[in-house]
Parts: C-alpha cells; sequence; structure tokens
C-alpha cells in the first residue's frame, strides 16, 4: 500500500503539478487512490465520459485509437511514472483513445469529482496548474448550463476587435464632441445651457461606446466536441442561436471579402448541412482556416468514437459467446405501481367537482409546456394571441364606454348587444384558434399540429428527429426580448418541410429541449445499431464455428 508521502512524491514529478506549493500537494495527496489492473483490463473505452487521471506506478498501459475509418492502432505505450488522462481531469471530456493494461499492473487514480472538490478549496493552487496549451483553452473557455453531459467547448471565439473599433468612431465622435461643448461652458445662462448639452451629450456618447463593446462581446462562435454553435445577439433588441451536429455537417467553407481581411487574416467560415437554408455563418473571425481545420477534426473524431463504440460492442460479444467474460445481467423488472388507497364517497365528488374547475381554468389558461408520457407539448405565447385580438378587444371596449356616455345611444342598444355578442363569438374562436395551435416532441417524432375550432381543418405536419440538420431560436425585438418570447427554427433534411415553432415562450428552453431529445434518440439509435451488428457478427461466429466443426467431421474425398 502506498504512503501518502510516496503519493505526494509522485504527484510532484507530473507536469500538471509540478508548480504546486507543498500544502496544495499535500491536500491533493489525499484524494488519490491505489488501483491494481490485471493485463488484459479496459481502464476506459473510447468514446467513454472523462472521469479520472491516472499515473502509471508499475506495468505498461497501452492507449489504442479506432479512427472514424474504424482501424484500430496502438498509439503509444505509457509505463511507470508516466500519466494519461489531464484533459478528462480538467474538462471531463469523452476520452479520444481506449487505455488498456499491456500487463499487470499499479495505477495511481485521481477522481474528477475529487479534484473539483480540491479546486474549489485551493483556487490558488488551479491558476499555478501547467496545463497543456490546448486543455487550458478548453478549460478556460465558456461554460453553458445547455452542454450535454461531456461535451466540451474546444475552440470559442468573437469577431476579432477590430470589428468592434470599425463600429467605434461615430460613438466616440458623439463623446468627443459632448466634451467640447461641456468645456465651452460658462457661468451665465448660456454657457450653463452649453454644459449641461455637452455632458448629456459626452454621456450619450459614452453608453453608446459600453454598448458597442457589449455588442462585440455577446456576438460568438463555439465548436464543441459535439456540435457547433453560433451566437448573435444585440442588446436588448434581438437574439439568434443556430447550432448544428457534427455529424450533419456536410461541407466547411472559408472566404475574405477584400484585400482588408486578408491583410489583417480574417475571414467568414460557412458551414453547410443537409438543411434547406444549410449554412451557419460567422464572419470577420480570425485564422478562419485553423476554425476550419478544428470543425474538421472534431467531425472526424466524433466519427471515431462511433467506430470505437462498435468495435467495443463486438469485441465485448465475441468475449462473451468464448465464454471469456460473464453475459450482461438481465435488467430487473419494473415494479408495479402501488396501489391506490380507497375513496370514500363525499371526498371522490368533491374532487371530480373541482377537477372540473381546474379543467376549466386550464382551458381558459394554458401552460405554455406541458409534459405527460414523454410527450412535450408547447404553445403559443399570449403576445401572439394578443397581437390578432388587441383591436377586437378596443373596439368592444369602445362600444360599452360609449353606452354608457351617450344616453341617446339606446335606441342603437339592441343593435349594439348583437355585434357585441357576435365580437364576443369571434374573439372566442380566436382564442380557441390559438389554442389549438401545438408544438410536439412525441417519441421519435416532431409534431407541428394546428386546428380550425367547431371542427374546422386539422393540419398536423410530422418529421422524424433522425432528420434534423439544425435547430436555431430567434428572438427579434425589445418587446420578445423582454417578454422572453421568439421563435424556433428546425431544419430537417429530405423531403420534409422545415418547422418553425412560432412565438414560443422561452425559446432557448425549447431549443435546448429539442436538442437533448436529438442527442438521446442519436444515441439511442447509435446503440441498437451496436446491438444489430454485436448480435450478427455473434450469429456468423457461431455458425462459423458450426461448419468448422461439420468440415472436421466430414471424411476426406478419394
Amino acid at each position: 500500500m502506498i504512503s501518502r508521502d510516496e503519493v505526494r512524491n509522485v504527484l510532484a514529478r507530473v507536469d500538471l503539478f509540478r508548480d504546486l506549493d507543498e500544502r496544495d500537494l499535500r491536500a491533493l495527496a489525499t484524494y488519490a487512490q491505489e488501483e491494481p489492473h490485471a493485463a488484459g483490463d479496459v481502464i476506459w473505452e473510447q468514446g467513454d465520459l472523462g472521469t479520472t487521471f491516472y499515473v502509471v506506478l508499475a506495468g505498461k498501459v497501452g492507449a489504442k485509437v479506432v479512427d472514424e475509418a474504424g482501424v484500430e492502432r496502438l498509439d503509444r505505450v505509457l509505463g511507470e511514472g508516466e500519466w494519461f488522462g489531464e484533459t478528462s481531469l480538467l474538462t471531463g471530456e469523452t476520452h479520444e483513445a481506449t487505455m488498456e493494461a499491456l500487463t499487470d499492473c499499479v495505477l495511481l487514480s485521481l477522481r474528477k469529482e475529487d479534484f473539483d472538490a480540491w479546486a474549489a478549496k485551493h483556487k490558488g493552487a488551479v491558476r499555478r496548474l501547467r496545463m497543456r496549451p490546448d486543455v487550458r483553452r478548453k478549460y478556460e473557455a465558456p461554460h453553458f448550463r445547455w452542454l450535454e453531459p461531456g461535451e466540451v467547448p474546444v475552440l470559442f471565439c468573437r469577431r476579432h476587435p477590430v470589428h468592434m473599433l470599425l463600429h467605434l468612431p461615430l460613438p466616440l465622435a458623439v463623446f468627443a464632441v459632448g466634451c467640447l461643448v461641456a468645456l465651452a461652458g460658462g457661468e451665465d445662462g448660456l454657457g450653463r445651457a452649453l454644459l449641461g448639452l455637452g455632458l448629456a451629450t459626452a454621456f450619450a456618447g459614452a453608453l453608446a461606446v459600453l454598448w458597442t463593446v457589449l455588442d462585440w462581446r455577446n456576438d460568438f462562435f463555439m465548436v464543441t466536441n459535439r456540435r457547433v454553435v453560433q451566437m448573435e445577439k444585440v442588446l436588448w433588441i434581438s437574439e439568434v442561436r443556430a447550432e448544428a451536429g457534427l455529424e450533419q455537417i456536410q461541407d466547411v467553407r472559408t472566404s475574405a471579402k477584400n484585400a482588408f481581411q486578408r491583410m489583417l487574416g480574417v475571414g467568414t467560415v460557412r458551414l453547410e448541412t443537409a438543411g434547406a437554408t444549410g449554412q451557419i455563418q460567422f464572419d470577420f473571425v480570425a485564422n478562419p482556416e485553423a476554425i476550419k481545420e478544428e470543425i474538421f477534426k472534431q467531425r472526424s473524431r466524433a466519427l471515431a468514437r462511433r467506430r470505437a463504440a462498435m468495435r467495443g460492442e463486438i469485441r465485448r460479444e465475441l468475449r462473451r459467446r468464448l465464454g471469456l467474460e460473464e453475459a450482461p445481467p438481465e435488467e430487473e423488472g419494473v415494479p408495479p405501481a402501488p396501489a391506490e388507497p380507497e375513496k370514500e364517497e363525499a371526498p371522490r365528488k368533491r374532487r371530480l367537482s373541482w377537477a372540473a374547475v381546474r379543467r376549466l381554468v386550464r382551458y381558459f389558461v394554458p401552460r405554455f409546456r406541458e409534459e405527460a408520457d414523454g410527450v412535450v407539448t408547447w404553445r403559443k405565447h399570449w403576445l401572439i394571441l394578443l397581437r390578432k385580438t388587441i383591436l377586437q378587444v378596443l373596439v368592444m371596449v369602445a362600444l360599452l364606454v360609449l353606452g354608457r356616455a351617450f344616453p341617446w345611444m339606446g335606441a342603437l342598444s339592441a343593435f349594439m348587444a348583437v355585434a357585441w355578442l357576435g365580437m364576443l363569438f369571434a374573439l372566442w374562436y380566436m382564442y380557441a384558434d390559438w389554442r389549438n395551435d401545438v408544438y410536439q416532441v412525441a417519441g421519435t417524432r416532431i409534431v407541428d399540429m394546428t386546428q380550425r375550432p367547431l371542427w374546422g381543418r386539422k393540419i398536423r405536419k410530422e418529421g422524424e428527429l433522425a432528420n434534423i440538420q439544425n435547430v436555431t431560436y430567434r428572438i427579434k425585438g425589445p418587446i420578445q426580448a423582454f417578454l422572453n418570447v421568439g421563435d424556433v427554427i428546425i431544419e430537417t433534411a429530405g423531403r420534409t418541410e422545415n418547422f418553425q415553432f412560432v412565438g414560443v415562450y422561452n425559446p432557448r428552453e425549447v431549443a435546448n429541449e429539442i436538442w437533448r431529445r436529438l442527442a438521446r434518440f442519436r444515441r439511442e439509435q447509435e446503440h441498437k445499431e451496436r446491438m444489430g451488428e454485436r448480435q450478427t457478427l455473434g450469429d456468423w461466429f457461431e455458425e462459423y464455428a458450426r461448419l468448422t466443426g461439420e468440415a472436421r467431421q466430414k471424411p476426406g474425398k478419394g
């Protein structure tokens, strides 16, 4: 059993921890654990979520990599004193290689959750870690709550600062003019007026400068190990976020508009998918060719992870059929639902009456988002209904006010009552029409459903989650930004039309929900494909063994 002093010495020889002081090293050493592994043990597989950092204390460990063509190669061999899993420890990114014990070995492990607990208590020590440049970029990149578990930003960039400077001359000129006018002011009436005007103008110019800088910072382009994201946000006015999965990207193109951009080394990056518009683009970014290469690199890694997972399933099935590995345990049955307690008659009637009230309230005040039996339903925001009915409501209110304000209109009261009731019916019709328009994600399908009231025409448009290429949300104008209302556009491949969820509440979360469901659906599809390939190969192996046995038993000819 390795002592804590020995653990401290081992960690001190790791480049990542070399600059830590004695107190920080000893605190970190308390989290490390010794792990023995037999030859052939798989420590982790390519594509697994990163959770642990290892140092080899004894023995040898091999890193095996499967490329996007499905070819496996031994990338490197690690011996005593060497380490692996730095990226896993710091970012939790999925592994790009399968680590396997080539001999009996002993490893020193440090789990990410323990490291994070240490880092929270020793924030100064984290700044002294000797991270590789690529790992530091990932570690210091902004992290967003809507990223999936194991999803890590590998590239984060904004437009070149020159783009911001090109928009600053006017605000700076306003600020300068304001300062000059303020300096021209004096103590007399006109002077005080000039002073006030100058200060107000300078203040407005300063606000414009600040707004320009913040507007520049709000736009970004990000590549993760799973998708590409473009954010365009105009402060208090609009917001657009477009994203596409790495495997949906068909082509990436770069261009520079003019000699000035070529001189600065900036340009535009365009991503093409199979969607109808099929483009995500970000302009005026530095070194667009490097961004293009990173996107293709991450796309290749995503495809390689799929192939590696397939090989892993095949290997486990062959080991199982050869008796080298036990079959996976059977899934436990779902426990029966607990029996409901018996209900007395009086309470049941009371609950039924309250249920009717709740249904009535739910009809006239529906939720923007509902989920039942795995089906998520969204409705349009009240703002969309208000736009359709505001004129009607104003006319109805005007009729009521006129009827009370001008008694001589009493002769028209019957006509006004009929007109008011007719408009009330029309108002209900528009409300029911608004309420019947819903958007759903149900199982493997996405649904856009509209229905006219009173048994009117019903239109239901459906598409497969598998066909989704891009997901974009848009918030247009200060009113939508204030109310958190916007549109979600879902681009699909093939003949299916694109889906547009118009006027939904919290479009960011709607887009996140669709992306989460899409990611889960694709993982399930990949798992099914792997299981199918695994079973097929196992059947081939058994049939081959049976035919080989028959061939051996068959007497030779001649």
